[in-house]
């Protein structure tokens, strides 16, 4: 079968919120990219598992945190992040693609179908 995408979620929940080390990011997308598979984040709590990779792996100490979160974006095809979580807000998300113009067009499209305006789709009014 074909597979869709890659939905990688950091740091894990399912694994008592373990975080995803940089080898494994890297290794995950370049497999991907061979086969064709895009790659997207849940990026909501991505910033934590960059402060997790700069205290547990020894090459990203002293690495300022900004440096390890964009190059773990680096190795994706697009991202997702949930205001509802880290951000204090009740209501609201953002959805992020890279170099690829015709999904983010279709994500719009989408998003006028089943949330509203591209501006403020889903939230309350």
């Amino acid at each position: 079968g074909t597979v869709a995408y890659v939905s990688f979620e950091m740091p894990v929940n399912l694994s008592g919120g373990q975080p995803v080390n940089m080898a494994n990011i890297k290794e995950v997308y370049e497999l991907c990219q061979a086969e064709g598979v895009p790659v997207i984040f849940d990026a909501t709590r991505a910033i934590e598992n960059a402060y997790l990779i700069q205290k547990l792996d020894p090459a990203y100490r002293g690495v300022p945190l900004r440096s390890i979160y964009r190059e773990m974006l680096q190795h994706c095809d697009g991202a997702t992040i949930s205001a509802k979580k880290d951000f204090l807000a009740n209501i609201g998300a953002v959805l992020t693609v890279k170099s690829n113009p015709q999904w983010a067009e279709r994500c719009m499209q989408l998003l006028r179908i089943y949330e509203g305006s591209v501006y403020d789709g889903g939230l309350c009014g």
